[in-house]
């Protein structure tokens, strides 16, 4: 039994949201110029897009502060391998102090309009080539944290396999769901055009990252034998991917990104079946400890369905079912012999319905937002 627990920790899904590649640009030249016009410059209304009460060289240290960390981000994440690169350079920390930054600055009145901006930010689709440029900070800032939710994704994907590796993931996993919320309501009253700030899209990752946080949670706990709670937590986990797909099926995203949402849907598809029938299988062994054979069977049969399924479901892609191939042996031999062993000795009934499996969902997403996100390690305006 024990050795049935360690052979059902996952293959990791390990998702990885991609990156948002900003093109470089010095936010500091057009944002001086805009503070030190005439209020009314360029047909500049004062009272529909009032300006701070600054002139430049009272926040020129400010000023040079958000283009210096600007910079460094756009020369972290435009070099190959971006996502090591970034980490190794610490642009996650430099994404927190940039979202910090702006949040001052749009808090001080800098723009968060299009119209009449003085500055042109660009940003690359995380997959497509397509590019979209605007003048809010704002735009700045839900970018940032697409890129944050990316790189807590990235760092989830590279723990270790042990407990305090898998640990580590759930936190990873779990900051990048939050991130990815926080993006969505950081768009409400925004209209952006490109497929990443896309609100199904963004739901999706969410999803999907709060998925893999609960199956990391699961893999941590899979060598403890408790599969009453080994079972809820993989069922946890399937709602959750369940939800993802729905997001999958958006119009909007199909068109735009139909291969990439193809795999990353599959890979959700792939795991929700597994668990369920991961989730199965630890149920019947909870039957077998209970001399409830028949029960046993049944549960045998229903993990066998699942792992079938994933089975034919994927056998036409290149993803590796070595792993479903194998818990599906374990089942099928298990389920021989107690039905053998059940038609000769027992005589269990075999029960056409069988109990709900309960879902037990131990990781979440509704996390305040951290203070690193909010305020500047350097204190700024003051």
């Amino acid at each position: 039994v024990a050795n049935s627990s360690i052979l059902l920790k996952t293959n990791n899904m390990a998702l990885v949201i991609p990156l948002k590649k900003p093109i470089k640009y010095d936010l500091k030249g057009p944002l001086t110029s805009w503070l030190d016009e005439p209020s009314d410059g360029n047909g500049h209304s004062e009272s529909i897009y009032p300006k701070p009460k600054y002139r430049s060289y009272e926040c020129m240290k400010e000023l040079k502060r958000l283009a210096s960390v600007r910079n460094c981000l756009s020369e972290s994440i435009l070099k190959s391998d971006a996502h090591k690169h970034a980490i190794d350079d610490f642009a996650l920390k430099d994404c927190h102090e940039y979202h910090a930054a702006l949040v001052a600055f749009e808090e001080k009145g800098f723009p968060t309009w299009d119209e009449f901006s003085p500055l042109k930010l660009t940003w690359c689709s995380s997959v497509s080539p397509a590019k979209e440029q605007h003048g809010s900070l704002v735009w700045d800032r839900v970018c940032t944290l697409w890129n944050i939710a990316a790189l807590e994704s990235f760092q989830a994907s590279q723990q270790s396999k042990d407990k305090e590796g898998r640990k580590a993931a759930v936190k990873h996993y779990q900051n990048a769901s939050a991130s990815m919320k926080y993006l969505r309501e950081s768009l409400k009253g925004q209209q952006f055009d490109t497929v990443d700030m896309n609100k199904s899209l963004i739901q999706f990752w969410e999803m999907a990252m709060l998925a893999q946080a609960q199956i990391a949670a699961y893999d941590m706990a899979s060598e403890s034998g408790k599969h009453s709670l080994l079972s809820y937590l993989a069922m946890g986990a399937v709602p959750v991917l369940n939800d993802a797909l729905t997001h999958a099926k958006d119009p909007f995203v199909l068109s735009n990104l139909p291969k990439p949402i193809e795999e990353w849907a599959g890979e959700c598809k792939a795991q929700s079946m597994l668990l369920t029938a991961r989730a199965e299988f630890h149920q019947a062994i909870m039957h077998r400890q209970l001399s409830e054979w028949g029960k046993e069977l049944a549960r045998l049969s229903k993990a066998e369905i699942y792992l079938k399924e994933c089975i034919n479901f994927h056998k036409n892609t290149s993803r590796d079912l070595t792993k479903a191939e194998t818990i599906l042996r374990l089942v099928q031999d298990r389920k021989v012999k107690v039905k053998k062993e059940n038609d000769n000795m027992y005589n269990d009934r075999v029960p056409d319905d069988l109990d709900e499996i309960p879902a037990k969902l131990l990781v979440k997403n509704d996390l305040p937002m951290p203070e690193s996100l909010r305020t500047t390690t350097v204190p700024i305006f003051v």
